[in-house]
């Protein structure tokens, strides 16, 4: 279903209604551009975690976002996609409201037009949005009134004091003025609580006396919480009268009556304008509210454009960012690590796109995946008769098939190894609870726990960052960082190690890079001695991996520094074909072992 600002508010009210009974749901998203260059090269093979989001931050937009809404029920899926169109500006500007700029690509606009996306719909129909941290600046100070502050807080330097309370500690500030404060707050908390007392008369001397009487009645965190009426009953030169009177109980009540009708008209007023400046993010803030799952394929950048749009500034460090993402949204799972990863890894031959994950779960051609039944609404039908690719609407439907085939395989796969008839869905014979996170929507996705809330990384040999625990981050002693000057090229690199046979040369720029030798055929040790040895000569500094990232690594012992390996001189490997896999992980996640694969593109 496609969403623009014509029926947004529709379909936000029926989202509202259907979330609650989801079962996961499936996200995907279209950005006005995807990597900068500003930072330095493209992505390198050795990137960490850290420095991969570092590149990735930046003023790009979320232009179309998708929700594919999926509930489980007895004997198959049920699958509503929903297809977003977003653009900041909305249609009635206030006064002093900011113009909204953002970043855009040629490479990622020009994929988009030809996937037939419609920029004029965009532009003239796209549903406005703003930050939940902007909203909430943005209405606090529209909104803000002044809180009620006790005499004690003003003449006590509070932290936080409104333009009342500051001019009260003024007059205060003097001296002269302070006995009045105290005697007079005596009097108005002694009237307040005697039943029988009704009337108050109160003598001020000066402007300012009075302006401590009316402040005390309005502000006074006690006094403000009782119904005084001020009447001034006599005044001359030198003095003025105040009749403090209590109302009577019906007075009281209607007042009471009065004031209540007036917070609700002030917070229905309080939540329309929310509303109409968040636009969009309701939908996203409802997502999060939910706790429900959330389906991503290749989600790192989905979550931080995510989350910098709808929420607030991505935090400054990345291990902050991985809280923020697990608060927001606890349970991840992702359908690239998934087709990356055992037992899925064996049937993608190193082809991981969405498309080509759907391809393999829907062939019928000797499929190991057994056909689910899934059914969309009558007028969800338009992405089961044609394809939509790089519309996030559609992708998010395809996202939400290909996890729910390898749910379903791992239900069986389990259900086989432990000798039991194939794993029924707890909620597909008993009502969800969607408000019970261990409950029954938590056991449904049991069978792939292992996945859940870790990121494909992408093009790495990380496989994957994981939002709860420390990332795995292999050894690389068999990786070296190089740094040179201007003029020194790649044949010149490959020159200094050639002793050791064939190596990859990762540019990172045009002074520094990093060389991956063959860790079968030559040693670590003995090749790190002879290239930075060699390498001085040639104005070209060699370190270890370990060396630039100390952090990440124990320190060595001097012995384990200073071994050499047996074979000072490895054996030429001229006539043997490096191995093109990706380096195997040295050290195996803490849940489950997952294979790697070469394909690390969308």
């Amino acid at each position: 279903m496609d969403v623009t600002v014509k029926n947004c508010k529709e379909v936000f009210e029926e989202i509202k209604q259907l979330l609650p009974k989801c079962s996961f749901v499936a996200l995907d998203e279209e950005f006005t551009g995807i990597s900068t260059m500003e930072r330095g090269f493209k992505d390198n093979w050795f990137d960490l975690p850290s420095e991969r989001f570092e590149r990735h931050r930046g003023a790009f937009m979320v232009n179309q976002l998708g929700l594919c809404l999926v509930q489980e029920g007895e004997g198959g899926f049920t699958l509503r996609p929903y297809n977003f169109n977003l653009f900041p500006l909305k249609s009635h500007i206030r006064p002093g409201d900011k113009d909204v700029t953002f970043q855009s690509q040629a490479s990622s606009l020009k994929v988009l037009a030809s996937a037939g996306f419609d920029f004029n719909k965009w532009i003239r129909e796209g549903i406005p949005f703003s930050s939940l941290q902007r909203t909430k600046e943005s209405l606090s100070k529209e909104w803000k009134q002044n809180s009620a502050i006790s005499v004690s807080s003003i003449l006590h330097n509070s932290p936080s004091k409104s333009p009342v309370s500051k001019r009260l500690e003024k007059i205060a500030s003097s001296g002269e003025q302070e006995q009045f404060i105290y005697g007079c707050r005596r009097d108005l908390l002694t009237f307040i609580h005697q039943v029988d007392q009704r009337e108050l008369r109160v003598t001020t001397t000066s402007h300012n006396e009075q302006v401590i009487l009316q402040t005390l009645i309005e502000s006074d965190e006690t006094i403000s919480t009782h119904s005084i009426d001020l009447e001034k009953v006599l005044t001359d030169e030198t003095s003025t009268v105040w009749l403090l009177k209590k109302p009577d109980p019906e007075t009281l009540e209607r007042r009471r009556k009065e004031t209540e009708l007036r917070k609700k008209e002030r917070e229905e007023r309080m939540a329309k304008a929310r509303a109409e400046e968040l636009g969009f993010t309701q939908v996203i803030e409802l997502l999060s509210e939910s706790k429900k799952p959330v389906i991503l394929h290749n989600g790192l950048l989905d979550l931080m454009y995510m989350y910098q749009q709808f929420f607030a500034p991505l935090p400054d460090s990345y291990e902050d960012f991985k809280k923020v993402i697990n608060d927001t949204f606890p349970k991840i799972f992702d359908t690239k690590l998934l087709a990356l990863s055992q037992p899925f890894k064996r049937y993608m031959s190193n082809q991981t796109k969405l498309a080509d994950i759907r391809r393999v779960v829907l062939s019928e051609n000797g499929s190991v995946f057994e056909k689910v039944k899934i059914t969309l609404p009558e007028e969800f039908k338009e992405y089961v008769e044609c394809s939509h690719e790089h519309e996030a609407g559609y992708d998010a439907y395809v996202t939400a098939i290909c996890f729910i085939y390898m749910l379903q395989h791992m239900r069986k796969l389990l259900a086989e190894r432990e000798g039991n008839p194939p794993v029924e869905s707890p909620v597909a014979t008993k009502s969800a609870q969607p408000d019970e996170p261990d409950g029954l929507l938590a056991k449904c996705l049991s069978a792939v726990e292992h996945f859940s809330n870790r990121i494909a990384l992408g093009y790495s040999d990380i496989h994957y960052i994981d939002l709860q625990n420390k990332d795995p981050i292999p050894e690389r002693k068999n990786v070296f960082r190089l740094t040179f000057a201007a003029k020194t090229t790649r044949e010149d690199i490959k020159t200094l190690f050639s002793p050791f046979g064939s190596t990859r040369v990762y540019f990172l720029d045009d002074t520094s890079a990093y060389v991956e030798i063959n860790e079968i055929f030559s040693s670590p040790v003995n090749c790190f001695k002879y290239a930075k040895e060699h390498g001085a000569k040639n104005n070209i500094q060699v370190q270890r991996f370990s060396d630039v990232y100390p952090h990440l690594y124990p320190t060595p012992t001097k012995e384990e520094d200073d071994r050499e390996d047996p074979v000072t001189t490895p054996p030429s490997t001229s006539g043997l074909k490096r191995k093109t896999e990706a380096i195997s992980l040295k050290q195996p996640p803490p849940k489950k072992l997952f294979v790697e694969s070469n394909d690390w593109s969308n």
